[in-house]
């Protein structure tokens, strides 16, 4: 009975439509958090200034050097769950959650340990800290390794969330985080100094509270959050292999991240390196239109997988790359071509190099918004040593590239012209390393992900940019233009990008949204 309700769950209609409901439910959050959020950095904009707003880009970018460490136990954990809920073992499952928090609470103490001496020399001895900001520099150093911290502790939890695919959660937690996000902002924008210290010790109070509610959700509907004590020397070592591999990996992208903040620090004044805490508060917000979705869509892959649905898994993904592809081009199109205006509105006087190094963001995030799915089906398999080897060390690569080249062109821009080349020679890898694990068509993946994708994004472009003009250089003007472009990027995607069954679910789903709202007025 149980094999047979499982087979059912995971037909290809009850998959479509749970990756439906957990995307809306986190498109809802993401939305709501947008509005907020475009109201919280220009409230914190305006009260910290360009230099304490720099100062908190580069400190919060440093810590986030130490992430690559909880993020590889993230990834090792949702797919050890997902993999046993494939399997529908439960205890398995829970033995899982109970090795991972214990696991979780002594890279707390390494991470710790590192923070409190090698991290610590370095911000007061190696980055570039304006003159009188030495003692705001360090309390947000220690706020920020501190919501690290817990971070790190919460990551058992948050994984055990996502395999369950209980996104609406993060809908609701989320958008009450950005609600008080925003309180705070508020509350110091209305204090005579110390604003930034008060701003960064007030975010740790935030990431506490958080990690109380995520974690009593967890304790009431999940039974295998309930820690026990076990022993399973061969899951362990199994697990801590998986994450070892996957800890190679993320380094290169918590050294690229980080990176290329330090590296910006070394050769620039803190007016660049403000430019890029916009850059990246907006590239985290849109990339959130793609990664919404790979996160309801993920944990379906690795079940496939455990399944032995290898078919269904392959058009999974990479129709899932397609999805996620057109979802990220939904904003990045218009704010690419609307990027000076909106930031003028936005913030009243964004710092220099602010419009380029978004416009540059926004690009590098659409072509890696094909990245999530790819990864988590090279995941599923278990085998990522040289996966995580390859991409870690092109990742890498930007940095002493990126610092020789500027040694000679001193131009901000050069490092993000860098990401975009080896960003892409990674995609090609990925796919290369996918294909060797999991047999399957190039001419199939191309044409799935790219063939008709990218002659839709060329004529959006192309019509979106000569509307651009018909619009004025305001609010109205510019929330006309990003509706427009919208619209014209749905419709052009829909005729071009989707195949007939494609836009016979999306029809259906039109159809039934449209019935209830029909009978819910009458």
């Amino acid at each position: 009975m149980a094999s047979e309700l499982r087979t059912k769950e995971n037909t290809p209609f009850n998959n479509s439509t749970r990756i439906a409901r957990n995307t809306l439910f986190l498109y809802i959050r993401m939305l709501l958090s947008i509005i907020i959020n475009l109201v919280t950095v220009r409230i914190l904009w305006l009260a910290l200034g360009v230099e304490d707003y720099g100062v908190f880009t580069l400190v919060g970018g440093f810590v986030t050097l130490f992430s690559f460490i909880s993020s590889s136990m993230t990834g090792a954990i949702q797919r050890y769950m997902s993999y046993g809920m494939g399997k529908d073992d439960k205890e398995y499952i829970q033995k899982i959650f109970s090795i991972s928090l214990r696991v979780q609470i002594l890279l707390m103490v390494i991470v710790l340990l590192l923070g409190e001496t090698i991290g610590l020399w370095a911000v007061n001895h190696w980055l570039k800290i304006p003159i009188g900001k030495e003692f705001a520099t360090n309390c947000v150093y220690q706020s920020c390794l501190f919501s690290f911290l817990i971070t790190i502790i919460s990551v058992p939890y948050n994984a055990s969330i996502v395999a369950h695919e209980h996104m609406h959660i993060y809908g609701y937690y989320g958008i009450l985080e950005v609600i008080l996000k925003l309180g705070i902002v508020l509350l110091i924008s209305i204090l005579p100094s110390y604003r930034l210290v008060a701003y960064s010790i007030l975010l740790v109070l935030i990431s506490l509270l958080m990690r109380i509610l995520y974690q009593v959700y967890c304790y009431r509907h999940f039974p295998e959050t309930h820690y026990k004590k076990y022993s399973d020397p061969s899951l362990i070592k199994g697990m801590l292999n998986f994450q070892k591999w996957t800890f190679v990996g993320l380094l290169g992208f918590s050294a690229r991240d980080s990176g290329i903040t330090i590296v910006l620090n070394r050769f620039f004044s803190m007016d660049v390196i403000a430019a890029k805490g916009i850059s990246g508060q907006v590239g985290n917000v849109i990339t959130g239109f793609a990664s919404n979705f790979t996160m309801a869509l993920n944990p379906q892959i690795i079940k496939l997988y455990a399944s032995n649905n290898i078919e269904a898994m392959i058009k999974l993904t990479f129709n899932g790359c397609k999805y996620a592809f057109i979802l990220m081009s939904l904003p990045t199109i218009p704010l690419i071509i609307a990027s000076s205006p909106v930031l003028s509105l936005w913030l009243k006087d964004p710092a220099t190099y602010t419009s380029g190094f978004m416009k540059l963001t926004l690009l590098l995030g659409l072509m890696e918004s094909v990245v999530s799915p790819i990864t988590t089906a090279i995941q599923a398999t278990g085998k990522i040593k040289w996966f995580q080897i390859l991409i870690s060390i092109l990742m890498l690569s930007i940095i002493p590239v990126s610092w020789i080249m500027m040694e000679f062109i001193k131009n901000p821009y050069i490092i993000f012209y860098v990401m975009l080349v080896v960003s892409g020679g990674a995609i090609i890898l990925r796919l290369i390393i996918m294909h060797n694990l999991i047999k399957f068509s190039y001419k199939y993946c191309f044409k799935t992900i790219y063939l008709r994708t990218l002659p839709a994004m060329a004529l959006s472009f192309a019509i979106i940019n000569l509307i651009y003009t018909l619009f004025p250089s305001n609010l109205l003007g510019l929330i006309g233009f990003i509706i427009s472009s919208c619209t014209i990027l749905l419709i052009i995607n829909y005729i071009i990008s989707l195949n007939t069954s494609e836009k016979r679910f999306v029809i259906n789903k039109i159809h039934i949204l449209t019935n209830k709202i029909s009978n819910s007025n009458r």
